[in-house]
């Protein structure tokens, strides 16, 4: 509950642990199992990059790699943090720049903590912001190597933008310019701080600062877009605007509502309802704070009920300012996201990556609600938002950490798969790009500046000759349309290990395969009564058979225990020629 910032020094003591035991438990978690592995778009953003900037090639070439863009964004901050890791550590590490992105998180913390207790909150207050953003919802954006110095640091970078500006100090404002600088360089939404940024100035009617603030940004601004270029593959924003207007308006209230989703194990269209319900009254909501805000300006006759965002503003215009420019940034990244990406449909919006977003939108709400409610309501909004985050947290943990572990997994495989078959299983888009994630890989691999690490894989092919006995009772079949194969077994229990579980081993006489599998889990109420989080059974992933080189393979398990490991083999065996796949039983 809060209490006045005269707290005592028992209770300043008691709320400490509690406010940082989420941030060490999720620190801790995220330590082991982050992995020295790039993935996906890490090839072309990271690896080459840094592996070319570390022969030399002069300050225009330099500037030059840094700046050239990724997808239809510019990650200009993410590059050179990459390279800074490689300075500094002899080698790039991807580990390394995760946890220097990951700085953003207490950053953030700071952030709405410090405005918290600027409006006369206890400590207890902050409790709901260490719950709502200490846990795992936002897994892949901690795992992805590039993510963290991309999408943790834009909003990081942007809301200490906010929170500076509404201050009046001139050394805040000169901050403020710095700080988003490099929120602009970190991904293209940054660039939504600036014009937030000129709001806020203009609301707080400084407007030599406004003028200077224009000026210093828009060489920036033009830096960042000249020349930019939206990918073939991606269509027009006019395009989705016309064509698709209800997608778009449709997928921005979903977005908005993600805070309620109810987790990965539900059925897309029931996700999609949730937040859909749930978005259109926290957008409702929105529409009246901004609106609001405007009453300042008598043109016109306001109505009482519109007039408490501008009266909370005169009461606390710093914490307020801040808050205000947050949910403007959400709101527009929400609305750009669903404009963009109408043509893939909502389904994307549930992906681990926007999950900060999530985390994001009920801080906002939380601290938007402590400014505007009267002194008698604070303890119950405080009460009611530690109970929310206490939820959040537990279903952040429960829903989510068997998309963590599934996605160590898939980083692991990937290693294994380009280092000895030349394949990338989480990517078949690699296909169509082989030549040039190869020459990215290489280049780095020839130049020192990454190095595969070693693994459960490590070794594997000498491991699957040793005994091709049979031993197992496993379902395989190629699934309809014949591209995919997929493995099934209903027995096998997985151990408590970081990688203990099963993984899909094709052996043929001159390749070994690997791929991942996805474990079964219990419910909630199967869960505590049976004291497991994983259920027995396993499937694999889809197995892209376009992805193999012709030959017999035998069908078996990696099983890894602990420090154990073996392969089983099953009766089944897979027949590829060029022209046909057969599964052989």
């Amino acid at each position: 509950m809060s209490l006045p910032r005269n707290e005592s020094l028992l209770s300043r003591i008691l709320v400490w642990p509690l406010l940082l035991a989420p941030l060490v438990l999720l620190a801790v978690l995220f330590a082991k199992y982050v992995v020295n592995i790039p993935y996906q778009d890490d090839f072309d953003a990271l690896t080459g990059p840094v592996a070319e900037l570390s022969k030399g090639p002069g300050f225009w070439k330099s500037l030059y790699i840094l700046y050239v863009q990724d997808d239809e964004r510019r990650i200009i901050f993410d590059r050179l943090m990459a390279y800074v890791v490689y300075r500094v550590n002899g080698i790039f590490d991807h580990r390394l720049l995760i946890a220097f992105g990951c700085l953003s998180l207490p950053g953030l913390w700071l952030l709405f903590g410090r405005s918290i207790r600027k409006m006369g909150y206890g400590w207890w207050a902050v409790l709901p912001v260490s719950l709502i953003l200490f846990q795992p919802r936002y897994y892949e954006t901690v795992l992805w190597s590039m993510l963290p110095t991309q999408h943790f640091a834009v909003y990081f970078f942007a809301l200490w933008t906010f929170y500076l500006l509404s201050k009046p100090q001139r050394w805040a404002f000169t901050a403020a310019i710095f700080t988003e600088m490099i929120a602009i360089c970190s991904d293209s939404n940054g660039s939504f701080a600036w014009v937030i940024g000129m709001a806020i100035l203009l609301y707080q009617q400084r407007y030599r600062h406004l003028v200077v603030w224009i000026v210093a940004m828009l060489p920036v601004i033009f830096m960042y877009y000249y020349k930019l270029e939206i990918p073939a593959y991606r269509p027009k924003l006019s395009d989705n605007l016309l064509k698709l207007p209800g997608v778009v308006i449709h997928e921005f209230f979903a977005f908005a509502g993600i805070p309620a989703d109810p987790g990965p194990k539900f059925a897309l269209n029931q996700r999609i309802l949730v937040t859909t319900v749930a978005g259109v009254p926290l957008v409702v909501g929105a529409a009246w704070w901004l609106l609001g805000l405007l009453s300042r300006y008598p043109v016109l006759r306001w109505p009482v009920w519109l007039q408490r965002p501008s009266a909370t503003f005169r009461r606390f215009p710093e914490p307020v300012g801040f808050l205000t420019g947050a949910l403007l940034l959400l709101l527009l990244t929400m609305l750009a996201y669903a404009t963009a990406r109408a043509g893939d449909g909502i389904g994307p919006i549930f992906v681990s990556r926007y999950k900060l977003i999530a985390c994001l939108v009920v801080l906002v709400t939380y601290g938007l609600a402590l400014a505007a409610v009267p002194n008698r309501w604070r303890n119950r909004v405080v009460g009611a938002f530690t109970g929310l985050g206490l939820l959040f947290f537990a279903s952040g943990y429960f829903q989510y950490f068997e998309g963590l572990v599934n996605f160590r997994r898939a980083l692991l495989i990937d290693a294994y798969s380009w280092q000895y078959t030349r394949t990338l299983p989480s990517s078949p888009i690699y296909l169509s790009f082989r030549q040039q994630v190869d020459a990215f890989v290489l280049d780095a691999l020839e130049a020192g500046t990454y190095r595969f690490p070693e693994g459960i894989y490590t070794d594997l092919r000498e491991l699957a000759g040793r005994d091709t006995t049979v031993r197992q009772d496993l379902y395989a079949k190629i699934l309809p349309g014949g591209k995919y194969l997929s493995v099934r077994d209903e027995r096998f229990a997985r151990g408590p290990g970081i990688d203990d579980g099963a993984y899909t081993v094709l052996h043929g006489d001159s390749l070994t395969y690997l791929f991942p599998t996805l474990q079964n889990r219990y419910g909630i109420r199967l869960a505590v009564t049976h004291f497991r989080y994983f259920a027995k059974g396993y499937e694999s992933t889809p197995i892209l058979l376009q992805s193999l080189q012709p030959g017999t393979y035998r069908v078996g398990t990696l099983i890894v225990e602990g420090d154990r490991r073996r392969v089983e083999y099953s009766r089944w065996k897979l027949e590829k020629t060029p022209t046909d796949v057969r599964l052989l039983p």
